[in-house]
């Protein structure tokens, strides 16, 4: 988060390449909570259970599992 908070999105990738994906959730997140509320809607509720429904088929949450364990062996080769 440093890395990018800096400006070093290379160097921030390199560190922890699901950073980015953090780093986006925690801005877009609050913003389309703040929507919810104004507007008085259940749409990141919505949203959210579509992902998950998303999420639990084997043919998206396969590919999602190889990406973190490549993950963990990149930290592990970067000996953090």
């Amino acid at each position: 988060m440093l890395s990018l908070l800096q400006g070093n999105i290379t160097e921030a990738v390199l560190w922890n390449p699901f950073g980015l994906l953090i780093f986006a959730g925690l801005i877009v997140v609050p913003v389309w909570v703040m929507y919810d509320v104004v507007n008085k809607q259940r749409t990141l509720m919505w949203a959210y259970q579509k992902f998950e429904m998303i999420l639990q088929k084997r043919i998206v949450a396969w590919p999602i599992v190889l990406l973190v364990l490549m993950n963990w062996m990149w930290n592990f080769y970067k000996g953090v």
